[in-house]
This record gives structure tokens, sequence and C-alpha cells, in this order.
């Protein structure tokens, strides 16, 4: 059990580019399910998508990924992202 806990962690991202009015937000909801992330993914009003994501280490890995390709439409310029220690904050994953 306590192995399973050290794998847990918590990654923060901004995402910068064409990234709003795509489907950007159910594209990441997609595999945040897929991968049985918790946290939530938005838009900001300054045109960017904020995405937390709390899981497993190696599938917040594989999101990551999906989160710096974007959807089909999307053009993705930049992502920032920090990693932190797992919080255990959410239930679901959610758009907002």
């Amino acid at each position: 059990m306590q192995k399973n806990i050290e794998m847990k962690k918590r990654l923060e991202a901004k995402v910068f580019g064409i990234v709003q009015g795509v489907g950007f937000r159910f594209f990441i909801h997609y595999y945040a399910k897929k991968y049985n992330i918790t946290g939530y993914v938005k838009n900001d009003i300054d045109g960017t998508v904020s995405f937390i994501g709390e899981g497993n280490e190696e599938d917040l890995k594989k999101i990551l990924e999906y989160v710096k390709q974007g959807p089909t439409g999307a053009e993705v310029k930049e992502v920032k992202y920090e990693w932190k220690n797992f919080m255990n904050e959410f239930n679901n994953f959610s758009i907002k």
C-alpha cells in the first residue's frame, strides 16, 4: 500500500495557444477518465486552459503528452506544468 501512495502525484498545467473552442477540455476529460485521473480542466479568461490532475504518476505522464498535443484543431504553443505532492483533493474529473 505504501508504495502506491508514493507513486501518486499532482500535476498542474497551463496550456497556451489555440486551445479554446476546439474541444480541448473534452479531449482531456476523455483521457483523464481513461487513466483514472481526478481533478479538472477549465478555460481561463486569458485564452489558456488550466488542468489539475491527481493520480498515478505514470498515468499523469501519459496525460501530459495528450495535453502537449491537444485535439485536432488545437495548436498548443506551450505547456507550463509543475509536479506537486498528491493531495487527494478530488473525487472525480470534471470540466469547469
